[in-house]
């Protein structure tokens, strides 16, 4: 925790290594210090402050928006950002909805970063999008078998609809 004068992502201060009590002693210009990555200080503040839990930003940040979701979390700038559910995914940072998986793949990662979390269902099978688990992968019509696979085609004589 940086204390001293702040303007705005950055606290100011006379003497470097100030605390809170040296405070009014150390008014003016001289040594400045940007805020680290993941916090933040406003105008008027004297101390810089963490971001909300799965947020990051940049060095300097002035302002509690410049705190941004990481990937695999969603929610508006500034806030909390919550975990994509399984079954979707969030690559970028910022506050973007998270990502439904396609149809015909699953993804049991929670807080999924990358589409590539979003695994293909097993041969002769489907899911819908946003599918959690493979046991949603449900064989397609002409083919039997245990949801989740493996799939088999049915036998001569018979059929399986869809």
């Amino acid at each position: 925790l940086n204390t001293g004068l702040k303007n705005g992502g950055v606290l100011c201060c006379k003497d470097s290594g100030v605390t809170a009590s040296d405070i009014s002693a150390n008014t003016g210009p001289g040594l400045c210090k940007s805020c680290l990555p993941g916090s933040y200080s406003e105008v008027g503040s004297v101390a810089c402050i963490e971001c909300p839990q799965n947020t990051q930003s940049p060095r300097g940040s002035g302002a509690l928006l410049n705190c941004s979701c990481l990937s695999g979390f969603s929610g508006p700038d500034g806030a909390r950002c919550t975990a994509c559910l399984p079954g979707f995914y969030k690559e970028a940072t910022g506050s973007s909805s998270c990502t439904k998986c396609k149809a015909g793949t699953y993804s049991q990662t929670l807080a999924a970063s990358d589409a590539a979390t979003c695994l293909t269902c097993p041969a002769f099978s489907f899911s819908l999008e946003a599918s959690s688990s493979r046991l949603q992968c449900l064989c397609d019509a002409g083919y039997t078998g245990p949801d989740g696979g493996p799939c088999a085609i049915c036998a001569p004589g018979s059929y399986k609809e869809g």
